[in-house]
Formats: C-alpha cells, structure tokens, sequence
C-alpha cells in the first residue's frame, strides 16, 4: 500500500528531474504530473514541427524555449511536492530499474528525432566547418534549413541550399548561380576561394534543403539573421 508521507528529500526531487525529466516525480510518487506537464510541452514542439515552422528562426527558439521551460517546472513541482510533504512512496514504479528504463527512453527517442527530423519534421540544424560562404555565413556558425522547401516549390536562383554531393557522399552548402531544368550551377560568396571540392552542377534530386538563418553564432548581431 501507497505510504503519503514526507520521507523524500526536496533538493533531490528538483536536483534529479533536472538531470534527467521525470526522475523528480518518479521519486515522489506523482508520475502522472510530470506526462501533464511534460507532455504538453512535446505535444507543442512536435506540432509546430509537422507544421513547418521550426525552420524558421523565432519558432525555433520558442520550441526550445518551451523545453527548457518544462524542464524547469517539472523540477520545481517535484521539489515543492517533496517540501509540502505531498510525497507517495511506495510505489510500483519507484525502483531502481524504472529510472534506467526512463534513461534509455529519453536516449531512443532523442536518437530517432534526431534522425528523422530533416525527413518528418522539415528542418535541420547543420554547423558550417569552412568559409566557403563568408560573409553570408561565417565558419563555425550553426544554420536552420527548411528541407522541405522544394518539396512542392522550385529553387531559384541566389538560393542558399544544402545539397548531397555525389562524389564525397557528405552535405554541401552553395549557393544556385543558375538553373536550366533539372541541372543546377551552383557557386559559392567567398571569392577569395577559387576552387572548392565538390560539383560545380547538380541535379534537382540532389538538394536536401534551403539555409533559412543563422540559429547560433559568435559574431555581433548575427544569431537570428536571415540567410539570403
């Protein structure tokens, strides 16, 4: 039988569900609070991101926004739950093996996310190792890319893109210098760079997404800015 008591310790309950979502409420008994408030949170960040949006810089920050804020609460909740003496032990899930089952969970579901999000979710967050594209995009800078952008709409000419190079079998960053039909010319801002790896033309089905912003960056003023 379910013991109500105060026999947790507050700054535990905080302290764990900040390490790892869930653990808080899981040790006080209240599991059942942390899916309410977790979840409308994974909810939020997962519709905007069927809908398109988290290619796009402002909505971006507000679904990590949304995040860390849920984790913050959660650890908040459980370390007032476990204050106010609102505690329930005993518990079938208070063992050992919940926790690591919870671990493993937060380990798939991050690990699948992060490999569908480009083909399910319409975005990718890439970092720029070279300065191929200066000053449009400096080295070391972290992109957004909407890859669903040509999905049912065409490239254009002066387009930023991301494209699978055939050869080198990894992802370039270019931008469309002209297009006849499906082959695309591509060329790159830097032009003290006079001849980069990677094919100076492409196929259509190559591109992978179009460079929408600058999500993280150490210059002044560049977190934010919009890549065109």
């Amino acid at each position: 039988m379910a013991d109500s008591s105060p026999h947790t310790r507050p700054w535990i309950a905080g302290l764990v569900s900040l390490l790892l979502p869930g653990s808080g409420h899981i040790y006080v008994g209240r599991a059942a609070r942390f899916g309410v408030i977790f979840g409308s949170a994974i909810l939020l960040y997962c519709g905007l991101a069927i809908a398109g949006k988290l290619s796009s810089f402002p909505f971006y920050v507000l679904a990590l926004g949304v995040l860390a804020s849920a984790v913050l609460l959660t650890a908040i909740d459980a370390y007032r739950l476990s204050r106010r003496g609102q505690a329930v032990l005993g518990l079938w899930y208070q063992r050992w093996w919940v926790y690591v089952l919870l671990l493993i969970a937060f380990g798939v579901v991050g690990e699948s996310f992060r490999a569908t999000r480009e083909s399910a979710f319409g975005f990718g967050v890439y970092r720029v190792p070279g300065e191929l594209m200066e000053p449009t995009i400096l080295r070391g800078e972290q992109i957004l890319v909407d890859t669903r952008a040509f999905r049912e709409a065409r490239p254009k000419v002066g387009d930023v893109i991301v494209y699978e190079d055939r050869e080198f079998r990894v992802q370039f960053i270019r931008r469309i210098a002209a297009i006849d039909r499906d082959v695309i010319e591509l060329t790159w801002d830097n032009k003290s760079v006079t001849a980069p790896i990677g094919a100076p033309k492409i196929f259509a089905s190559d591109l992978r997404g179009r460079v929408t912003s600058v999500f993280w960056s150490f210059g002044q003023g560049r977190i934010g800015k919009d890549v065109n």
